[in-house]
C-alpha cells in the first residue's frame, strides 16, 4: 500500500508540473526547482537529431534496463554488448522486452567484468563485452547510502553493509577493465553525506574512488 501511495503521489506531482501547453512555470512543491531550470535551458535549442552510427551500451544492474529504455526512447541507435542482473524477474523482463538488442546477459557485475559465460551462452567458454564503449551505465546498490535506512549514521554501519563491497570494489574494476568513453553512475542523494555521526567525511569523497570515475 505504501508503495502504491507513494506510485500515486510522484504522477501527481508530475502531472502538477505539466500544463496543456507545457509553458506553465508554476510548481506545486518548491523542491521541484529544477523542473523549470531544465526547461528553460532547453527553451529554443531543439533536440540535436540522433547519430547515425550505432552505439555500444553496457548495461550493469539497471534492473528492468531502463537504459536501454531511454536510447531507444531518444532515437539513439545502438547495441547493448551485455548486461548484469541478479534478480531473474528482471532479466526475465530484459528478456522479453529488450531480447533483440542485448548481446550478453550476465548475472552481476563481477561476472560481467570477469567475461563468464554469461545466461544467453551457458556452454560458451567465456563472453567478452570489450573495452572502450561508447557508453556504461551502472546501478549500483542503494541500500547503504540510503538515509531512508535506519541505522544509516550508525558508526561503521556504511562500510559493514553488504553491498558496499559492490560499489567500492566491483563497479570500480569494472570501469577499469572495460575503460568506456562516458559513463552514468547512479545513486541516492546520501552517497555525499556523512557516513556517520563521528565523520564529515562522505562515500563520494572516499580516497580513489572520485579520481577513477
Amino acid at each position: 500500500m505504501a508503495s502504491q501511495d507513494l506510485e500515486v503521489s510522484l504522477c501527481k506531482e508530475t502531472e502538477a508540473c505539466r500544463s496543456e501547453t507545457d509553458a506553465s512555470d508554476s510548481l506545486p512543491d518548491p523542491s521541484l526547482w529544477w523542473v523549470n531550470k531544465v526547461k528553460r535551458h532547453l527553451s529554443g535549442n531543439p533536440r540535436p537529431p540522433p547519430p547515425k552510427t550505432p552505439r555500444d551500451l553496457l548495461s550493469g544492474c539497471t534492473a528492468s534496463g531502463a537504459d536501454i529504455m531511454v536510447m531507444k526512447a531518444l532515437g539513439i541507435p545502438f547495441t547493448c554488448v551485455g548486461t548484469s542482473e541478479p534478480e531473474a524477474k528482471y532479466r526475465e523482463f530484459q528478456a522479453s522486452n529488450h531480447g533483440g538488442c542485448i548481446e550478453h546477459m550476465h548475472l552481476t557485475l563481477s561476472d560481467q567484468t570477469a567475461e563468464t559465460p554469461c545466461e544467453m551462452h551457458p556452454d560458451s567458454c567465456g563472453c567478452k563485452v570489450g573495452r572502450g564503449h561508447s557508453l556504461a551505465v551502472l546501478g549500483c546498490p542503494c541500500p547503504p547510502y540510503s538515509v531512508m535506512r535506519q541505522k544509516r549514521r550508525v558508526n561503521g554501519s556504511v562500510q559493514e553493509h553488504p553491498h558496499h563491497q559492490v560499489m567500492f570494489c566491483d563497479s570500480v574494476e569494472r570501469l577499469q577493465k572495460h575503460a568506456p568513453v562516458s559513463v552514468i553512475l547512479e545513486q541516492v542523494c546520501g552517497f555525499d553525506e556523512p557516513e556517520c555521526k563521528d565523520s564529515s567525511c562522505t562515500s563520494l569523497q572516499r580516497p580513489g574512488f572520485a579520481e577513477v570515475v
